[in-house]
């Protein structure tokens, strides 16, 4: 039954993930509804074809939303995982700003925690709209994103964990 016994829990998209667990674990709390458009915007239609709003809500388009006004952004859907290097001229322009921002985001990570030789930071040589993709994506598609590690290196690990597969022990 998914979360519990309590039911009422499915049907929607990421019911049996995050969003599934974070639905149940609020079920119990006073809670208020956040406005989809500024927590949750997928950047999709919101009037299915037959013209209908997708939701109770005010059917406000959340695409008209500018990026600071969103605190989470839902790319998969409409504009795609950032690591598909996704790009075309009819994409909405705020799917390129969220790709934008996470790619930036992405920057940002490696230059404050990839450290040492082991593993060095991502050289950002890829073109494909590097205005966009920041260098990380030499072609559209996931075969021409430049992953922030690549397989080649050897992971260690400590001797009391389980790193998984890939890894080793070292005994110093």
């Amino acid at each position: 039954n998914g979360w519990g016994e309590l039911g009422g829990f499915t049907g929607f998209p990421g019911d049996t993930r995050t969003s599934g667990l974070l639905a149940y674990y609020y079920s119990d709390q006073s809670a208020m509804e956040l406005d989809r458009c500024t927590y949750g915007n997928s950047n999709e239609n919101p009037l299915f074809t037959d013209g209908q709003c997708r939701d109770n809500s005010p059917c406000e388009d959340c695409r008209e939303r500018s990026i600071t006004e969103v605190k989470v952004a839902r790319m998969a859907n409409v504009c795609g995982n950032p690591w598909s290097c996704n790009f075309d001229e009819t994409l909405p322009a705020l799917c390129k700003e969220y790709n934008r921002a996470w790619f930036k985001s992405r920057q940002v990570f490696e230059e404050e925690y990839v450290k040492g030789d082991k593993f060095p930071k991502t050289l950002r040589t890829g073109n494909f709209h590097s205005d966009i993709f920041q260098g990380y994506c030499k072609e559209k598609g996931t075969q021409g994103y430049k992953n922030m590690m690549t397989y080649d290196h050897e992971i260690t690990c400590d001797a009391n964990l389980d790193c998984g597969a890939g890894s080793y022990v070292r005994n110093d």
